[in-house]
């Protein structure tokens, strides 16, 4: 814990890569920032992340496949997506609208909207990995999607969509696969292959790099629990565990638990938990030099500082529910069967609660009914990547300064 002013200009509320990106953001233009979360700086779904900052990280969870696949979703059989049943009820509202967008055009319009934030991702990370000295952990490795039968009409489709949108991908072919990445098992019948996508060998130590930077600059961190948040005359004041804060302006960048907080303000944000894990498994001599994606399987692996690590699939759930370890079990499995390796995990899994919202986009923005209240929450799969220009346009919106993308699609009042 850090001192902190008495009354900050900016409280921002949470400590995830997004929190710590705006916080150095905000620093950077001399404002008197505050940042607090209950836990420390980026040791939750930012520890956690695979690392991948693609242009073409624009495809939201809903498509027209969803229909035909939700019965594997629901009984828990498919390994990418899963719901569980038990939180039905909850998660309703949000799957209302979910389902709502499962077909090409919504695909389309979604992909659209994100396209400008995920383009400008990569440029806004290496200006800040330049000021905290962490670029080094960036690579320009590309980002490869590996599929176990020759792609068909839904990779087409995506090919066609990026073409639309000035985002290069490739088609592989199987021997292609091979030559790219020789040393994994021959199960690969073609990939589509973005190389203009960056990688980073450990995303925590990134979130980490910017936060010191942060402290370097002056800025203040107070590791509490957020209780609550109210209006008292022309003050935003917010209870934590070490007693009440006041401050002109506030920002909640608190995740998957950024809608709890909103909510009794009256900003109702349709919003759950896309729960992912991650561990690692040694890389040896193992020669993986970049992130892969086995679409089938459900997992990714990416070559870090600890080893490969082995990311899965998501659950849809709600905050707080209880840790289920079979999504990253299979994928462990699957990783050592096409890596040809038997060694255990060298980390127990991780798990992170990325935050995210049925229409697939973020919510990023003022809130237009609420003075001086931001949000930065929802880029559930894509938090890390734009973590970094998203706090270009919230500070920007802040100084009253056109934002370096545009931001109406992402009101968080939309809904």
């Amino acid at each position: 814990m850090s001192p902190h002013p008495a009354r900050p200009d900016v409280i921002i509320a949470g400590a995830g890569i997004i929190g710590v990106a705006l916080a150095l953001e905000l620093r950077l233009r001399g404002r008197e920032v505050l940042l607090i979360d209950p836990a420390p700086p980026c040791d939750a779904a930012s520890r956690v992340n695979a690392g991948v900052l693609s242009p073409g990280s624009v495809l939201p969870l809903s498509g027209p496949g969803l229909w035909r696949a939700l019965p594997r979703y629901l009984t828990r059989r498919d390994p990418g997506l899963r719901f569980a049943l038990r939180d039905l009820p909850g998660l309703s509202p949000w799957l209302i609208r979910f389902l709502a967008r499962a077909n090409a055009r919504s695909v389309t319009d979604t992909a659209g909207a994100l396209a400008p934030l995920t383009a400008a991702a990569s440029a806004a990370h290496l200006r800040l990995a330049d000021l905290s000295g962490a670029g080094s952990h960036f690579r320009a490795t590309g980002w490869t999607k590996l599929y176990r039968s020759p792609p068909g009409a839904a990779q087409e489709g995506e090919m066609r969509l990026m073409e639309r949108l000035g985002i290069p991908v490739h088609r592989l072919s199987r021997e292609a696969v091979q030559a790219l990445e020789p040393d994994l098992a021959p199960v690969y019948a073609g990939a589509l292959h973005y190389h203009s996508a960056l990688s980073v060998d450990s995303p925590q130590e990134v979130g980490l790099s910017y936060f010191r930077q942060y402290q370097r600059l002056g800025g203040a961190f107070l590791q509490a629990a957020l209780t609550q948040l109210h209006r008292e005359g022309e003050a935003w004041v917010l209870r934590t565990g070490a007693g009440e804060i006041r401050s002109k302006a506030v920002v909640i960048a608190a995740g998957a638990w950024s809608a709890a907080l909103l909510r009794p303000l009256g900003l109702k944000l349709p919003m759950v938990a896309e729960r992912g894990w991650s561990a690692h498994l040694p890389q040896g001599t193992l020669r993986l030099s970049r992130p892969v994606y086995d679409v089938a399987r459900g997992f990714v692996m990416t070559p870090m500082r600890e080893g490969i690590r082995v990311s899965s699939g998501v659950e849809l759930t709600l905050p707080g529910r209880a840790a289920d370890l079979s999504q990253i079990t299979a994928a462990l499995e699957g990783a050592r069967q096409v890596l040809g390796i038997t060694a255990a995990a060298t980390t127990a899994p991780r798990s992170g609660m990325r935050p995210s919202l049925p229409d697939g986009l973020p919510a990023i923005g003022r809130a237009a009914r609420l003075s001086n209240l931001w949000v930065a929450t929802g880029h559930a799969h894509i938090g890390f990547a734009t973590s970094a220009i998203t706090a270009q346009m919230i500070a920007a919106d802040m100084a009253g300064e056109t934002p370096p993308v545009p931001m109406a699609r992402f009101a968080p009042d939309r809904f």
